[in-house]
């Protein structure tokens, strides 16, 4: 069963989406710490996106994942206990599946996979590198995603076996559909442009000078933020801004139109009016539900 939980700066996705498939979502500005245990059977995919995460192999033994960087864990002799302690402001994806499930998947190609190939098929394996640029488009669509219920956990289902396709694929990747973001470079820029619209949401640049804040040219700004977050730029603005609002609300001493004032808005009704669209309520009927 997939749970999500949500506080004004944290955002949890947890559960099993498939049979056989684990998946966990972190996004948070406060720090955490989670144990877990992980059966024998399980093939482990972390994703440090953003922040550094410590892993704690029992009391003698812990491992740094570095922000930008994945590990992947198989150990066939054990089950294995961990503790990840979650750091702050981190960006955070986790993935467990079965080899069982593998093997459904991959059908009798599982061969071809390095650390399941001939006698390494018994053997433990743990690799650890740098999440490439490729891997960084569904790993951010997966983080900013706003995708409601229920298919949300479609969509989710979905971006996990795109980040389990890309991390087993060993051929050299395809990039003519969009080569820019084979750079990573590109990439920072993008999310630059990303903390920008965040940091200045209630007055923010127009698309010309957000391009020329973070050196990238306009097509390849608007073509890049489609890719890695699956929305527009002001669109993606728009859907921060209005869930952003929905823990202002959640503050019973905030009105409707200071909620509205701080988001940016010079007139309430616009905001009641893009609060409606998405979330089918109005802010007073949302209040009114949550009582």
């Amino acid at each position: 069963m997939e749970t999500i939980q949500n506080t004004s700066k944290d955002t949890l996705v947890e559960g099993w989406i498939d049979e056989g498939v684990k998946l966990y979502v972190w996004k948070g500005e406060s720090g955490e710490s989670r144990r877990e245990s992980i059966p024998s059977s399980v093939i482990q995919f972390y994703f440090a996106v953003e922040g550094n995460c410590i892993f704690k192999f029992g009391p003698h033994y812990q491992k740094e994942l570095a922000s930008s960087n994945s590990f992947l864990i198989y150990n066939p002799d054990q089950e294995i206990q961990v503790e990840w302690v979650l750091p702050t402001k981190s960006q955070l994806v986790f993935i467990y599946i079965s080899i069982e499930k593998l093997h459904k998947l991959f059908l009798s190609n599982t061969a071809e996979l390095p650390f399941l190939a001939g006698e390494n098929a018994n053997r433990k394996f743990y690799e650890e590198k740098k999440i490439s640029p490729q891997l960084m488009v569904p790993l951010n669509q997966l983080l900013n995603s706003n995708m409601p219920n229920p298919v949300s956990k479609v969509y989710n289902l979905a971006k996990a076996y795109e980040i389990l396709g890309i991390s087993f694929d060993v051929r050299e990747p395809n990039i003519e559909s969009c080569p820019f973001l084979n750079d990573e470079e590109n990439i920072r820029k993008i999310k630059q442009a990303k903390e920008i619209l965040v940091e200045r949401m209630t007055s923010p640049p127009t698309l010309k000078v957000l391009s020329e804040l973070v050196e990238i040219n306009e097509y390849r700004l608007k073509a890049g933020f489609k890719e890695i977050y699956g929305n527009t730029v002001f669109g993606f603005l728009l859907d921060y801004k209005l869930e952003h609002s929905l823990s202002l609300l959640q503050n019973k001493n905030s009105q409707i139109h200071q909620v509205a004032d701080e988001l940016g808005y010079t007139n309430p009704s616009h905001y009641i009016a893009a609060f409606k669209k998405k979330y089918g309520v109005t802010p007073k009927k949302y209040l009114l539900k949550r009582e």
